[in-house]
């Protein structure tokens, strides 16, 4: 039988929501990350809810990848089977629908609310992202992924300045998510660091945390478990990001709140 997830279900105080985005490209580990880190908070006894928001849009003519719902279909075949996986909440909301308030509720009922979103703009990503406690951007962070993220930020910079006229501190909690990362690599010492440093730093921190580049993270997508589930050694870094979230790890690099916007 299968766990149920978390015995103190309803927390007395708004679970919270933890967004994925990109700037258009595809190809990031976006959903893969997402449904990973979804994983691992079920795994210690959190209750999640999944949202997946990229399921095709009317307004843009697009189908949606589909990624995250797929993988709570493949999960619930497994659950079903009799697998010892803790159960994880699945909920498909339309791109091109204002889903601030439906997240606000599902924060109500959770722990936290994991929202995976499209990677082209749409109206849920700009209201996922308004509501949101951490938005994370998954990145390989090698140049020809760092332009497309400029859409994203503009987004950032739009929402921030219409806030400004009632919240003036309302600032969003961005992170740039190293994804698919070899050993070896220091990104320190690479150009995307003095790419972040030209002004992106005052939009966006950097998390401390690198998933690694394993082909085990995109074989969780096909497949309904997570790493916690199948006790895979590179789970570590998912307790790690859950361990910066709840603010017990520090960031790489913290956002510099300024006047001055990417141009």
């Amino acid at each position: 039988m299968s766990r149920q997830s978390n015995d103190h279900a309803a927390p007395s105080h708004q679970g919270m929501i933890l967004t994925f985005a990109s700037g258009g490209k595809g190809g990031v580990g976006k959903s893969a990350t997402a449904v990973n880190l979804a994983g691992a908070l079920a795994n210690r006894d959190y209750n999640v809810a999944l949202v997946d928001t990229d399921i095709g849009s009317l307004e843009q003519n697009t189908k949606g990848t589909r990624s995250t719902s797929e993988w709570l279909n493949y999960r619930a075949d497994l659950l079903d089977q009799g697998y010892d996986y803790p159960v994880i909440s699945g909920y498909m909301l339309s791109p091109d629908a204002r889903i601030h308030g439906e997240l606000q509720k599902l924060a109500q009922l959770h722990d936290y609310v994991i929202v995976d979103t499209p990677g082209e703009a749409a109206v849920a990503l700009r209201s996922a992202v308004a509501v949101s406690d951490v938005v994370f951007l998954p990145m390989n962070c090698i140049p020809v992924e760092l332009n497309p993220l400029r859409t994203f930020f503009q987004l950032q910079i739009d929402l921030e300045e219409s806030f400004a006229l009632t919240n003036p501190d309302f600032k969003i909690d961005v992170r740039l998510l190293p994804t698919r990362i070899h050993a070896k690599r220091r990104l320190a010492k690479e150009t995307f660091m003095e790419w972040y440093g030209a002004g992106i730093q005052n939009l966006a921190s950097i998390s401390g945390v690198s998933i690694p580049d394993t082909p085990r993270i995109p074989e969780t997508i096909c497949s309904g478990y997570s790493l916690h589930d199948i006790r895979e050694p590179m789970r570590a870094n998912f307790d790690l990001l859950i361990d910066e979230i709840h603010g017990k790890r520090s960031l790489k690099a913290v956002r510099v709140i300024s006047e001055e916007v990417v141009s």
